[in-house]
C-alpha cells in the first residue's frame, strides 16, 4: 500500500521520467558511436577491396567474377589489408588465389567464433 503511494507520487514519476531519459540519451549516444566506428570500418574495408582489385588487375588482368565475389565475404579491414600483402608479393595468379581464398576462410572462421 505504502509501495502503491509513493509509485504515484508525482516525485516518484518524476525521478522515474528522468532516469528513463537519461537511459534513452545514453542509448542515443552509443548507438551513434557504433554506426560511426561501423562506417569507418566499412570504409576501411571498401578502400582495401578496391586496393586489392587494383592489384589483380594489374599484375593478373584475366581477373574473374568469381573473384570479385569472393573479395565481397571478406568485412574484416585488418584480414583485407594483410591481404593487399599478399597479393602484390605472390608469385602468380594461383598463388594470389589462393591467398584470397585463405582470407576468405579466415572471415569465415571469425564471423563464426564471433556469433
Amino acid at each position: 500500500m505504502l509501495d502503491d503511494f509513493l509509485r504515484q507520487s508525482s516525485m516518484y514519476q518524476d525521478i522515474l521520467e528522468e532516469g528513463r531519459a537519461e537511459g534513452r540519451a545514453e542509448g542515443r549516444a552509443k548507438g551513434r558511436e557504433e554506426g560511426k566506428e561501423e562506417g569507418r570500418m566499412e570504409g576501411s574495408a571498401l578502400t582495401a577491396r578496391n586496393a586489392i582489385l587494383a592489384l589483380f588487375k594489374e599484375r593478373f588482368p584475366q581477373i574473374n567474377r568469381s573473384v570479385q565475389k569472393t573479395l565481397l565475404t571478406i568485412k574484416r579491414p585488418e584480414i583485407l589489408e594483410r591481404l593487399i600483402i599478399e597479393i602484390a608479393v605472390a608469385r602468380d595468379e594461383k598463388d594470389a588465389l589462393l591467398c584470397l581464398l585463405e582470407a576468405a576462410q579466415q572471415e569465415a572462421q571469425k564471423e563464426e567464433s564471433d556469433a
